[in-house]
């Protein structure tokens, strides 16, 4: 009797198994597959948030708005992406430059480093594999879907201003109009850079949040 027992509940063992393994499986695949995506969707936006602090970074020093934690910041990200991009030293160093300084100084000193009658012409960003992944974002907790969705709303009014700016500077070569509205066109062109500076920065950190948390 005790063998028929051990029959029974082998088999019943057996076929527990045989119900469980899919889902197990499964569980397995969906964690090996958040985590190539994860990886792809950090590597990309780490570039983006490098991109977007250099982008503030020059803004900043065209409207002079330099101040201690923006230059303590932007070093930050310099020191955790710059060895990844051809600028990075370059740009880095700038800033160390401008940190070493003392607050009154900042601006000054980046003023000086302008070319007169120079612009500083945006230009609109993406991030492509984020796009190409929306139907996997279902992998990731709700909080991290919030997070990533936040940025790519974000991206989007970004680009929206840029759009705007491009506009703006576009006129700057049609002399009748200039003739006529240059000064608007001016305070337009002006306040394109201080929303865009904004937008950039606030981005990049909210992307350096994602980076610290992770996506896996």
């Amino acid at each position: 009797m005790d063998s028929n027992i051990f029959e029974v509940a082998t088999l019943t063992i057996a076929w527990l198994l045989g119900l469980l393994a899919p889902t197990i499986i499964r569980r397995i695949e969906r964690k090996y597959q958040a985590s190539d995506v994860g990886a792809g969707i950090i590597a990309e936006a780490g570039h983006l948030r490098y991109t977007l602090a250099l982008v503030a970074f020059r803004l900043r020093s065209r409207l002079k708005t330099f101040d201690q934690p923006f230059i303590t910041w932007i070093t930050g990200v310099m020191d955790s992406e710059s060895g990844e991009e051809e600028d990075g030293p370059t740009w880095r160093e700038a800033a160390k430059k401008l940190l070493a300084l003392p607050v009154a100084q900042l601006n000054s000193a980046a003023a000086a480093q302008l070319v007169p009658g120079q612009v500083t012409r945006p230009i609109p960003y993406s991030l492509p594999y984020l796009e190409s992944q929306l139907g996997q974002l279902h992998l990731f907790p709700p909080d991290l879907q919030r997070r990533l969705m936040s940025i790519r709303y974000y991206l989007t009014l970004f680009n929206s201003d840029v759009d705007f700016a491009r506009q703006m500077f576009d006129l700057t070569f049609d002399p009748a109009v200039m003739a006529v509205n240059q000064l608007v066109i001016d305070k337009n062109i002006e306040s394109s850079y201080k929303k865009l500076a904004g937008r950039a920065e606030r981005l990049a950190k909210e992307i350096g949040e994602l980076i610290e948390l992770g996506v896996s």
